[in-house]
């Protein structure tokens, strides 16, 4: 058996007298490296250096990200069937948002948000939302983007208007 190149020994093969070993033998339970320490110290340093980059990159995208923002609550109305909420310039680029519901059941057709500058993004939704839940992250694809509205299709079947709050992650 070998680990990373390196022979491993566990004692003798099967069906192979145990040998007479130097006073060192570290014995048939535990294990005998022979150590070739340029190939050896190769390995060490390779496992160093990922573990490194990976402790130095990982807590390092987590604090780039700014702060959720929570946005105006926003009255959805059962007699309407789309509302356009304003987000405004002034929050910068956004990477994710995510929103709640509240009063009323709330189903989805559509989400579109309307940046400042380029074409409208097509985001995917839930489909429908209880009072009470929260649509999870919902990511915006590719780069941020300054987001200037966002523009909903729904349906409320209640008959009871519904309070939609949006939160924001700015980058």
């Amino acid at each position: 058996m070998a680990v990373m190149g390196i022979p491993l020994f566990a004692g003798p093969r099967p069906g192979q007298p145990r040998q007479n070993k130097p006073a060192l033998d570290p014995g048939p339970c535990t294990a005998y490296v022979p150590v070739n320490a340029p190939i050896l110290e190769f390995a060490m340093k390779k496992l160093i250096l990922v573990c490194a980059l990976l402790l130095g990159i990982l807590p390092a995208t987590e604090s780039k990200a700014g702060p959720w923002t929570a946005l105006e609550p926003v009255r959805l109305l059962a007699s309407d069937t789309s509302a356009t909420l304003p987000v405004g310039e002034k929050l910068g680029k956004i990477d994710n948002l995510r929103f709640r519901i509240d009063g009323a059941t709330v189903m989805f057709e559509s989400l579109t948000l309307i940046p400042a500058e380029g074409e409208p993004i097509e985001l995917r939704a839930p489909v429908q939302l209880k009072s009470g839940e929260s649509s999870g992250l919902i990511n915006i694809p590719g780069m941020a983007t300054v987001i200037d509205k966002l523009r909903l299709v729904y349906r409320i079947t209640d008959g009871k208007p519904a309070t939609m709050t949006l939160r924001v992650k700015q980058d």
